[in-house]
């Protein structure tokens, strides 16, 4: 009855309530199995495994979604009367290698922001050291995550010195490929395939509310070097790290020379308003502890037929 309710739940929307979208996709690892999915190797709201991923993309490009990507956004390449998604990957994760063959398989493309200094430096993100030595020092998800939002609101230098004075300067070093970046040979061959976009996440994954126009310049602009002289990218795209920025944090990275900034607000973008509003477009994170299919279905329809006619 469920699956007879979600089949002519979609029928109707796109029948009677069809309206066209672009809509954003936050993911960060992709883990080969679900039971990876646990807190020491890290937030474990920010990824899903390869079975989920390719559910994803089957499901939308299935029912005729268009993928995008910063050229589609900044050129206007958008569908006025279909559906987008632009999905997207935060971080740099060697573990982003493993979407590689499903994109080639559906020729669905991706943009992946790096934060250029852990590709150099080959260190942990500080999120999953704090997850890691968390859970082996017994605490609680609720502790790690009070933690979590404490360390979100300081420079970067002073989240790596809390957390190599707990645990010792060896805690950045990878315990795995599921929470170590890219190296630099790993990156120049992802940013070889054609599907692939990279986008500026900063230099230090920055929280840009609390850095001077100058701080952030300079962070901004010594990623995209390190960018254009390991891969010959030019960067035209920015994920703000956290999903924090304000007015001025906009304006100054549209100063940098930026033509597209993401957010982390939930929510879609109708296309016009997508290219209107492009350095600050709305994004959806998918979860892998939750149902795919539900998640699928939310974004595409978001409608029950049984709830509307029975009510409740």
């Amino acid at each position: 009855m469920r699956k007879l309710n979600n089949w002519l739940s979609e029928q109707y929307i796109m029948a009677f309530r069809y309206f066209p979208f672009v809509q954003v996709i936050l993911l960060h690892k992709i883990y080969d199995r679900r039971d990876q999915i646990r807190l020491e190797n890290g937030t474990i709201g920010e990824g899903m495994d390869i079975s989920q991923f390719e559910y994803f993309i089957k499901y939308f490009t299935k029912r005729g979604y268009q993928f995008v990507d910063e050229a589609d956004i900044i050129s206007g390449n958008i569908d006025n009367r279909g559906r987008s998604i632009y999905l997207t990957f935060d971080d740099g994760y060697f573990n982003n290698f493993k979407a590689l063959k499903i994109l080639q398989n559906y020729n669905a493309k991706a943009t992946f922001f790096i934060s250029t200094n852990h590709v150099k430096e080959q260190k942990c993100f500080w999120w999953d050291v704090l997850a890691r030595e968390g859970v082996s020092e017994g605490l609680s998800e609720a502790e790690i995550e009070k933690q979590n939002v404490i360390l979100c609101q300081l420079k970067w230098e002073e989240q790596e010195e809390q957390l190599s004075n707990k645990y010792g300067k060896s805690c950045f070093d990878p315990r795995s490929d599921i929470e170590r970046p890219m190296t630099e040979l790993e990156l120049q061959k992802f940013a070889n395939n054609d599907l692939v976009t990279i986008g500026n996440h900063t230099h230090n994954h920055l929280n840009l509310l609390l850095y001077s126009k100058r701080e952030i310049q300079d962070s901004i602009k010594e990623a995209e070097s390190y960018l254009n002289d390991l891969i010959g990218v030019k960067t035209e795209s920015i994920s703000y790290p956290y999903g924090f920025f304000e007015d001025s944090t906009v304006e100054i990275v549209k100063e940098s020379g930026y033509k597209v900034g993401i957010t982390t607000i939930g929510g879609q973008h109708d296309p016009q308003e997508a290219l209107l509003k492009k350095m600050s477009l709305k994004r959806n994170q998918l979860c892998g502890h939750i149902d795919i299919e539900a998640q699928c279905r939310n974004i595409h329809v978001n409608y029950s037929l049984k709830k509307a006619v029975l009510g409740g």
